[in-house]
Order: structure tokens, then C-alpha cells, then sequence
């Protein structure tokens, strides 16, 4: 079913199979005519295979060993050995244990894997062209659709997806912790809240250049593009700081931006030039330097217009 999926790839599950088993069903008819049980037949076994406690003896330093008593048989233990073992009756009468016994070689468990005490069984699959929180929310609600799961069964996604569900926790921490500080480092820097807010509002610029770019090139909000966003973030706050702080020095915004204007474009230009290969990259690793490239580099382009352009329109008239 997850092969139906969108986006999966290398769909699989670890090899438990394998192993051969030599099976011996009992044949309840035949064992009831001779007056013998299951249990008759299946003591026969395990005394030829594990062996019985015979006695146990002491010896001279007082130390308790065990005696097992097994039948000779030849090595390696073959299907025929094992079928002409004697079952004994209440009579005495010996009955082969392949008379009332089919032995079956089978294939069985070759190996069986446990993860904190517990038995489980994975299933591995690759996430292409696609986010893998996005993936296993759609995965996971077509197998809630369609299978039920018996007792004490229960379906845990790990690897990436645990990964990404554990790194958005942290950054919804923080992120905000980050602005904050942010925030608290400007205003102690210019000594003005009207200064940071002007600053501020780079943040909603910057974002809509990183949320547009991911849009046209049909990618996903992923780890590694909210890593981006976070970079995206500084950087965007460093060029609205070159121009504010240049205003502060005294004179008008037209002459801070006649005096930094260029370093601010020439500075996010080499910047945007940088990460122009790895956001049209497609090759091992691009599903993770995509979305981090694509979002500074489309926020930047944002962020450089409106620093340009609206931020000292913005300072010229809520400054009088």
C-alpha cells in the first residue's frame, strides 16, 4: 500500500524469512489408535533434539552438574532420523515417529528483531520529490482507511520523519527565542523601539520572497528550509540595520540609502548569485540543499526591494 503513496521509493521490509524448519504434524487419528497422545510423540522430539534430564551428581567441590541423555544419532540430524525415532506405546509397542507424524521442511523465521523489549517488524521506504511529514500524513491516513490492525498491534514512523517531527518542535522554541534576542540586541543598539519596528518589518518581506520561491519551484516547507528561513532571517535584518543606522547618523533616509544603497545591493547580489546553483541543483543531496538555498535566495531578492524601496518610504513617513 505504501508503494500507492506519493513520493515513496525503495519500498521494502528487512528480510525475516529464510530459515528452513523441519515441522512435524501430528496425526491425531493415528496416535489415538495406537493410544498415545501428542504430547507421546512431541517428548520423542525434544529428547532427540535438546536432549532429557537423566540424574544430576555432585562433584568433589560440591558443585551440581547436570546428566542429559540423548539418543545416538547421526550429525547432522536429517528428516529420515528424526522419522524413525520410536514412539512407545502402553504396550510396549514401538511405532516409528514418522508413522504418526508428516514431517514438512518449511521455510520459517530466519531472524527476529526487537526494539525496547519488543517485537517489531519494519518496513523501509525513500521519500523522493516530496516533504516526509507531508508523506506520512497522507500514508498514514490511507492505512487507517484500509487496515485494521490486530490486538496489541501498533504502526510508529521513525527515522526522518521522527527526526523532522523532533527538529519543528525544537525550532518552535526556538525561533521565537531567537527574535526575541534579536529584537532585545536592537533596541539596545539604537536605543529606539520606532528604529526596530522599521526593521522589523523586513521579517514579513523576507518571508513572502521564501514561501514564493518554494511555491514556484514545487517544493515543500521542510526542515531544511525553515533552517533557511532562520538564515534568511539575520541576513534580512543586517541589511535593514545598514541602512537604519546610516539614517541615524543624522540627514535624510534618500541620503542613507544614496550612501549604502549600493553596498546593500552589491552585498545580497553575491549572495543571491551564490545560492543560485544549488537551488536548481538536482543531483545526491539536492532534496536537502534545495529548500535551504530556495528560501534565502527568494527571500533575499524580497528583502532587497523592499530595503531598496518601501523601508525608506516607510521611514520618510511615520518619521515626521
Amino acid at each position: 500500500m505504501i508503494r500507492t503513496v506519493p513520493g515513496a521509493d525503495d519500498v521494502g521490509n528487512e528480510q525475516l524469512l529464510g530459515q528452513p524448519e523441519l515441522r512435524f504434524a501430528m496425526n491425531r487419528d493415528l496416535l489415538a489408535r495406537y493410544g498415545l497422545r501428542v504430547t507421546d510423540a512431541e517428548e520423542v522430539l525434544e529428547t532427540a533434539l535438546m536432549g532429557r534430564l537423566a540424574a544430576k551428581m555432585v562433584d568433589e567441590e560440591g558443585r551440581e552438574i547436570s546428566i542429559i541423555a540423548k539418543p545416538d544419532l547421526p550429525e547432522p540430524i536429517d528428516q529420515d532420523a528424526l522419522a524413525s525415532l520410536p514412539v512407545l506405546t502402553a504396550d510396549g509397542v514401538r511405532v516409528p515417529l514418522g508413522e504418526v507424524a508428516n514431517p514438512k521442511l518449511v521455510g520459517g523465521v530466519s531472524r527476529v528483531y526487537h526494539e525496547q523489549g519488543e517485537r517489531r517488524i519494519a518496513i523501509k521506504c525513500s521519500v523522493r520529490d516530496r516533504a516526509v511529514v507531508e508523506f506520512v500524513n497522507e500514508a498514514s491516513r490511507r492505512i487507517g482507511e484500509k487496515i485494521k490492525l490486530p490486538p496489541h498491534y501498533r504502526m510508529e514512523w521513525s527515522g526522518s520523519f521522527a527526526n523532522a517531527k523532533r527538529a519543528a518542535q525544537q525550532l518552535m522554541v526556538l525561533v521565537p527565542l531567537c527574535i526575541l534576542a534579536i529584537v532585545i540586541i536592537l533596541q539596545s543598539w539604537f536605543g529606539s523601539w520606532m528604529k526596530v519596528f522599521f526593521i522589523l518589518w523586513e521579517i514579513p518581506f523576507s518571508l513572502l520572497g521564501a514561501f514564493l520561491g518554494l511555491r514556484v519551484l514545487g517544493l515543500n516547507l521542510s526542515i531544511s528550509a525553515a533552517a533557511g528561513i532562520i538564515v534568511l532571517t539575520g541576513v534580512s535584518f543586517l541589511t535593514g540595520m545598514m541602512l537604519i543606522e546610516e539614517w541615524s547618523r543624522g540627514g535624510s533616509m534618500l541620503a542613507a540609502l544614496q550612501q549604502k544603497g549600493r553596498s546593500i545591493f552589491l552585498s545580497s547580489s553575491v549572495a543571491i548569485i551564490g545560492l543560485v546553483p544549488a537551488a536548481f541543483s538536482h543531483g545526491i543531496g539536492s532534496e536537502t540543499a534545495r529548500p535551504f538555498a530556495v528560501t534565502i535566495l527568494g527571500g533575499l531578492v524580497t528583502s532587497l526591494l523592499f530595503t531598496l524601496t518601501l523601508l525608506p518610504a516607510l521611514v520618510t513617513r511615520l518619521s515626521k
